[in-house]
């Protein structure tokens, strides 16, 4: 059987780097499972100017490398992979972590994946698409904002013709 870790952290945002240096300065020796894609959306902010000890601001991957090298310094140790499955243990046994085939157990394990941005549905997506195009051609119809609010305001008023019609009464 693997050694069982104190603390596995899945998720390398700014939540899984504070949660691996709390730890790490608790001599826990957390395990970070840190993805592909470390630093969480941080990674792709330019300017994080409401975050308090940098009245300057900084950049987000500048941030997060921060974040990262300070948990490194206290002990912290990192898989850059992504987790592909997390059984948690019953009755006090350890819970189990796989990176693809690897098997990880710990008695704790902070789930720390933070957020992802909210993606358009495919047809909206295209049309937003064409729309920010530099090349895309001048619509020579109404725009699909307007025909959304007529088609809109058109519902509004059948329904409201038709719930203010006098009904036959109930018998």
């Amino acid at each position: 059987m693997a050694d069982v870790e104190q603390v596995i952290i899945v998720g390398s945002g700014p939540a899984g780097y504070t949660a691996a240096l709390y730890t790490a300065r608790a001599n826990l020796r957390p395990l970070v499972i840190e993805g592909f894609l470390w630093g969480g959306l941080l990674q792709q902010t330019t300017d994080v100017e409401n975050y308090p000890g940098y009245p300057e601001g900084i950049m987000g991957p500048e941030m997060m490398q921060q974040f990262r090298d300070q948990a490194e310094r206290f002990g912290t140790r990192f898989i850059t992979d992504n987790v592909t499955r997390i059984e948690p243990g019953a009755h006090g046994e350890p819970h189990t972590v796989w990176v693809d085939e690897d098997e990880y157990k710990a008695r704790t394990v902070v789930l720390a994946m933070g957020a992802e941005h909210k993606k358009l549905a495919a047809r909206a997506r295209r049309s937003w698409a064409v729309a920010a195009s530099p090349t895309a051609r001048p619509a020579t119809r109404r725009s699909t904002r307007t025909r959304r609010r007529s088609s809109s305001a058109a519902a509004t008023r059948r329904w409201r013709r038709r719930s203010s019609s006098p009904s036959s009464p109930r018998t």
